[in-house]
């Protein structure tokens, strides 16, 4: 969390202070993604400073993420559009946190029998296959978004004067 915080707030001061604001977000998703995927592929080796570690790096690459959205989204619109351009991102980052929420349950409970708890299905089971699964598929869904941001167009940052005259 505070690896998130951190990159989150970082991202937020150097994003309005570079001409080309696609490379940090590309460059922290690629960190992202691969520390997900090592998470996915090594879950039951790990020890608990490499597990950290681990969570830092998805924190650390994440974090830059809606700050590109932001700016990429207010960069485009216009500005009397602005406030609901803002909120339907926002709308539809949180449906879509949702719906994978949901999917993330039925993939960790996908090996268990009808009617088990998912307690008793853990310890009975083995949990790293089960979530080392979830952690695929939200490697997955990062990609996607990591396909999303290296094809959105990257235009030229406005400036106030430039938002008034737009």
């Amino acid at each position: 969390m505070v690896a998130l915080n951190t990159s989150a707030g970082l991202a937020g001061q150097v994003l309005g202070r570079v001409r080309r604001y696609k490379r940090l977000p590309t460059a922290a998703l690629l960190l992202s993604i691969g520390a997900v995927a090592s998470l996915a592929w090594h879950a039951s080796e790990m020890t608990p400073l490499s597990f950290e570690v681990t969570l830092i790096l998805i924190g650390a690459g994440f974090g830059p993420l809606p700050s590109l959205t932001a700016v990429a989204l207010q960069n485009v619109v216009a500005r009397h559009q602005l406030g609901i351009s803002v909120g339907t991102m926002n709308f539809s980052r949180n449906l879509l946190a949702t719906m994978l929420i949901a999917v993330f349950g039925a993939i960790v409970l996908a090996g268990t029998p009808p009617g088990q708890s998912l307690g008793s299905a853990l310890q009975t089971g083995n949990p790293a296959e089960a979530f080392g699964r979830l952690f695929l598929v939200a490697a997955a869904s990062m990609s996607i978004a990591l396909i999303a941001i290296v094809v959105m167009e990257e235009k030229p940052l406005q400036a106030g004067t430039e938002i008034e005259a737009g």
